[in-house]
């Protein structure tokens, strides 16, 4: 069975974390700079445990799975504990590789099947999983595009697919249901006020695609999902690991009993969406810290006030505060409009 990208971040997180860690990472060739991130899964007449493989033989390059190597493991501690593997005693598989980046910044890519990219794939499943919808929203994004209407729509609302998500709807229009764009209307916090009339992009009625007016509080509509504005994650050539990091953030989040119920309250009462959606990434000194912002305080407008301190939940699933104002620069990756911090002097 093969690891998640959120099982692989939690076992290496736990690895770092654990007292043996550092003296074991001095003996690397390369030291953790140059770290060998495998994941394995082992059977034999001495144990059977999927594991983060921290010391061995290293051959061409890579950790030798055929001799012996040291295993760590946090499925019955979750601390973690180490095991000694005789890899000619059985079967050892790999599972999952983080590879760096080619820009000596550390791993960054989750590789699996011999180093076939997890991205094409897992990434895929992980987004949609995070964005409903996904694929027909960006299929409604080109045809949107390629539309000789979309001109008049971009001038009226020139945010839009920036600051402003593509949110896709689905509707009852003269009898028949209807999915699309939302592509003008009244803009608030999250998207649109669809209470409010608003103008709906399909492809359901015309193959090339047709403006909708939709009246307000004349139909039902229900949100079927939203795609990140290009503003933060479009912007930057790291665009998929950032995605990837806001959606390993979020299912930690999502797997925190106590968090998702704290953040149920929360949003009843400041009407929040029901699921945290600003993804922030702090930078002070030589430290970047990014997640997603789970508590702090709240403006009179119902964001988040980042003048002064915020919870936020890393892609690991350990949650910080953080002090924007002692941050060198901060930045929105994915949300809404906030109260900015001034930089620290």
């Amino acid at each position: 069975m093969m690891m998640t990208a959120q099982e692989f971040a939690v076992l290496r997180e736990r690895f770092l974390a654990h007292p043996r860690a550092a003296s074991i990472m001095r003996r690397w060739p390369g030291g953790e700079a140059q770290a060998l991130w495998v994941a394995v899964e082992c059977e034999n007449i001495e144990i059977t445990a999927r594991g983060l493989v921290v010391g061995g033989d290293v051959v061409d390059g890579d950790w030798d799975l055929d001799g012996r190597f040291l295993l760590f493991d946090i499925d019955d501690d979750s601390a973690g504990a180490f095991y000694t593997v005789n890899g000619w005693c059985g079967s050892v598989k790999e599972i999952a590789r983080l590879v760096p980046d080619g820009a000596g910044h550390g791993p960054t890519t989750l590789m699996r099947d011999g180093g076939m990219d997890m991205d094409s794939e897992q990434t895929r499943r992980e987004m949609d999983a995070l964005f409903p919808g996904l694929e027909q929203n960006e299929a409604l994004q080109a045809a949107f595009e390629a539309h000789p209407g979309s001109v008049a729509f971009l001038e009226l609302q020139p945010e839009l697919g920036r600051t402003i998500p593509w949110v896709l709807v689905g509707c009852n229009v003269n009898g028949r249901q209807i999915t699309g764009l939302v592509v003008d209307g009244i803009v608030v916090r999250h998207g649109w006020d669809l209470r409010e009339e608003f103008v709906l992009f399909s492809v359901d009625i015309e193959p090339a695609g047709r403006f909708v007016t939709i009246p307000g509080g004349e139909a039902t509509v229900s949100v079927i999902g939203t795609s990140p504005a290009a503003v933060g994650f479009g912007e930057r050539p790291d665009a998929s690991a950032l995605l990837r990091e806001m959606v390993e953030a979020s299912a930690a989040w999502a797997s925190n009993a106590e968090l998702v119920r704290s953040w149920h309250a929360c949003a009843v009462l400041h009407r929040l969406p029901s699921y945290p959606d600003c993804f922030a990434e702090f930078h002070r000194d030589c430290e970047v810290t990014r997640g997603l912002v789970i508590g702090g305080h709240l403006d009179r407008d119902g964001q988040w006030d980042f003048t002064q301190e915020v919870q936020v939940i890393l892609r690991s699933g350990e949650t910080v505060m953080l002090d924007p104002t002692q941050a060198d620069n901060m930045e929105i990756l994915h949300g809404h409009d906030v109260v900015m911090p001034p930089r620290r002097g």
